[in-house]
C-alpha cells in the first residue's frame, strides 16, 4: 500500500544513526519479534523500563520509500485489513522504517477492549483501532537494533512526537523503577499487566530473558 506521503522528513532519523549501537544497513523486510519471558513477578531494581501491556495483537508495521506493510507476529502481510492504521503508518515523516508495537481495540474512553477486536478488523470502518509503537528496529539505512532499548525508545517518541495530528499510532510510555509497584498501580486500573526490560538490552529476535512479561491474574 503506498498512500500519499509528505515531503517533510523528521529530525528524529539524525538522533537514530546517531544512536551508539547503530549501523548502516539495507532494509531487512520483515523482523521475527523480541518476545517476553513470563513471570510470576517484575524484576527489582535499577537497569529496567516498566511499559503497560496492552491487550491486542503484535503487529509490525513498516514503510520502505513509501510503501506501507503492517505484518502480525508470524509475518502475515494484513495491510489491506486495515487501511486507517496503514494510512497513519505512511504519515510518519520518513522514507523508510519498522515499529514493533501492539494493535489494540479501544471504546469511546480509550480502553482497551480485546473482546471487540476481531470484529473490529472484519469491520469495513476501523475507527475504534489503534496502534500502540513500543520499538524502533530500522531508520532510514540504519540499523538500531543493536543499539540500547531506552535509546531506541527515544528516538522513536521523537519521531511520533514529529507526526503531528496523528491520533492512531501512539508511543507506548515507561516507568523506571520498582516493577511491583508499577505492576500493583496497573493492576488497580483493570489492566492486563506489565512487560519490563532492560534499558540497555539490544532487540534480539525470539523470547527473551531481558524482556519480562508479568500478568496480574498471577501476581
Amino acid at each position: 500500500m503506498k498512500p500519499r506521503r509528505s515531503t517533510h522528513r523528521s529530525p528524529a532519523r539524525f538522533l537514530g544513526r546517531m544512536s551508539e549501537g547503530a549501523k548502516p544497513a539495507p532494509f531487512p523486510g520483515f523482523v521475527e519479534p523480541c518476545g517476553p519471558t513470563p513471570r510470576q513477578h517484575p524484576p527489582s531494581g535499577d537497569g529496567w523500563l516498566h511499559e503497560i501491556k496492552h491487550d491486542g495483537y503484535r503487529f509490525q508495521a513498516h514503510v520502505r520509500e513509501g510503501a506501507v506493510a503492517l505484518y502480525t507476529s508470524g509475518g502475515n502481510d494484513w495491510t489491506l485489513r486495515m487501511p486507517t492504521i496503514a494510512a497513519s503508518v505512511g504519515a510518519v515523516p520518513v522514507n523508510n522504517v519498522i515499529l514493533d508495537g501492539e494493535l489494540v481495540a479501544v471504546d469511546a474512553k480509550g480502553n482497551a477492549v480485546f473482546y471487540e477486536l476481531p470484529s473490529e478488523l472484519k469491520a469495513r470502518v476501523k475507527a475504534k483501532l489503534v496502534y500502540y509503537a513500543f520499538d524502533l528496529l530500522h531508520l532510514d539505512g540504519f540499523d538500531l537494533r543493536g543499539a540500547d532499548l531506552v535509546d531506541r525508545k527515544r528516538v522513536l517518541e521523537a519521531l511520533l512526537a514529529d507526526a503531528k495530528g496523528m491520533q492512531l499510532i501512539k508511543y507506548v510510555e515507561h516507568i523506571a523503577g520498582n516493577g511491583e509497584a508499577v505492576l500493583d498501580h496497573a493492576c488497580k486500573l483493570g489492566l492486563e499487566g506489565i512487560v519490563s526490560k532492560r534499558a540497555d538490552a539490544p532487540y534480539r529476535s525470539g523470547k527473551r530473558p531481558e524482556w519480562i512479561k508479568t500478568n496480574c491474574a498471577v501476581a
